[in-house]
């Protein structure tokens, strides 16, 4: 997702962001965790597909489209 901690999504959710960029204030509505979701102990995923998720390598933030 891109978001390691409550500080990485604050500025979203506040709409913080968008006045960075000389706009008004945008929170946004909500957000997703699939990942993240997907390798929770209660989360009925495979181990092995956990393990990949894992595994799977990220990208910087200036990487990001």
């Amino acid at each position: 997702s891109g978001f390691g901690a409550a500080e990485d999504v604050w500025p979203y959710l506040s709409g913080e962001w968008s006045v960075q960029h000389e706009m008004q204030p945008m929170p946004f509505d909500g957000f997703l965790f699939a990942s993240r979701v997907m390798v929770a102990k209660e989360a009925h995923t495979s181990s092995s597909v956990k393990d990949l998720i894992v595994a799977a390598a990220g990208v910087e933030d200036g990487e990001w489209e």
